[in-house]
């Protein structure tokens, strides 16, 4: 009979014990919205390039990354510049792989400005971005998993 007391006092102290610690879990995630101007209008043709981790290819054969290329399609009746703000290069620990960006066929060194040339109208323009990467040289890129960061910046006056 003890037993049995002693068991049931022990699962009732473990259920208000479970009542009164209650368990949590907590999320947190990103949210991004854009309210574009009808005179300036920047967005790359994939969004998906926005949103999330876009891999770049190892060729083995080669031994360097193949391009990257993307497109943006662009509303500026003006002309506009596209600045590069983050170091251009991939990272794995404390190896770095430099890489270029190419906005339209024009080089784009991180901080410096780019002009590039608009039609004059409010009618869609479309414009190349270039990801590329130099030849790793006789010793090869060092293995690993390298991340990167491309941030630019677009401007115009309206």
């Amino acid at each position: 009979m003890f037993k049995k007391i002693t068991a049931a006092t022990a699962f009732s102290l473990a259920c208000s014990s479970a009542i009164a610690n209650p368990i949590s879990e907590g999320v947190e995630f990103s949210l991004f919205g854009t309210i574009p101007s009808p005179n300036f209008v920047v967005a790359p043709v994939s969004p998906e390039v926005l949103q999330g981790v876009n891999e770049v290819v190892f060729n083995e054969a080669t031994g360097s990354f193949v391009p990257f290329i993307t497109t943006f399609e662009i509303v500026s009746a003006n002309n506009f510049t596209v600045t590069s703000t983050s170091p251009s290069k991939l990272i794995s620990g404390t190896d770095e792989i430099n890489f270029d960006l190419r906005f339209n066929g024009m080089m784009l060194p991180t901080g410096t400005q780019s002009t590039v040339q608009s039609n004059g109208s409010l009618d869609k323009q479309y414009f190349p971005l270039q990801v590329s990467y130099p030849p790793a040289g006789t010793t090869g890129y060092a293995p690993g998993d390298y991340t990167g960061v491309v941030s630019l910046v677009f401007s115009s006056t309206l």
